[in-house]
């Protein structure tokens, strides 16, 4: 990570997935789990916050972010987290690329988005989950495997004049589902894709995982199909 925060857990994967039910009890049992996991949250924004120097500070409701020229970014929270129309809230995380961009999580009732603001522009730009800088500060690659709520998929960027400019962009229709392993130098983004394995090699609602890369060619990025064959039920592993 490049964040410019202690080494302690900056980010969890937020990605809680809440049963709504007609049962005032249940409703109530989920409401609690959301607040604890806010808490949790609130607490790890309040450590970040504290070592960001002037960038960011927080009052109540309202986070406001200090561009490199001064200006300020503000970002309110909703008043309430009662119900689903009316639970939006933000939390700071950190800094990344040479403190260019402040990463900031938008949580709703049901998922969220992970924003990158440009400390130069204000833009602010949804890159969908944990963004992992290139070793050149060239590019910034996320890979969401989130499976409701928010989009799942595999996107790329390019770091250029404090902005960023689409340069990948994949979002499977089938049951693929990708997460970040490794920049291998400043050219090739290895990753881990979870996806059903192949029936006649394993036992049925099974998922295998294999190695994919996403690679800078001549023509431009393109995702490469890894391998990996299933000689036995000892390479799968059972859907949860």
């Amino acid at each position: 990570m490049h964040y410019s925060i202690p080494s302690v857990p900056v980010y969890t994967r937020w990605l809680i997935l809440l049963t709504l039910s007609a049962l005032s009890a249940e409703a109530a049992a989920d409401t609690d789990a959301q607040n604890v996991d806010h808490s949790s949250i609130e607490q790890r924004e309040a450590l970040a916050i504290a070592t960001s120097g002037d960038v960011a500070q927080r009052k109540g409701k309202l986070l406001t972010l200090q561009l490199a020229s001064g200006d300020l970014v503000k970002l309110a929270d909703g008043n309430s987290c009662s119900g689903s129309n009316d639970c939006h809230s933000y939390a700071y995380v950190g800094l990344l690329g040479n403190k260019q961009f402040v990463v900031v999580e938008e949580r709703f009732y049901e998922g969220g988005n992970t924003l990158l603001i440009s400390r130069q522009t204000g833009a602010q730009y949804n890159v969908h989950a944990e963004p992992h800088l290139s070793p050149n500060g060239k590019y910034i690659v996320s890979a969401s495997e989130a499976e409701a709520y928010n989009s799942p998929g595999v996107y790329l960027w390019e770091v250029r004049n404090g902005g960023l400019i689409g340069r990948y962009l994949y979002e499977p229709t089938n049951y693929e589902l990708y997460r970040f392993s490794r920049w291998k130098g400043s050219n090739e983004v290895q990753l881990i894709r979870t996806t059903h394995a192949e029936k006649h090699g394993c036992p049925d609602n099974t998922l295998v995982e294999l190695t994919v890369r996403l690679v800078a060619r001549r023509s431009g990025w393109e995702l490469e199909n890894g391998t990996r064959t299933v000689r036995s039920t000892k390479d799968c592993f059972q859907e949860k």
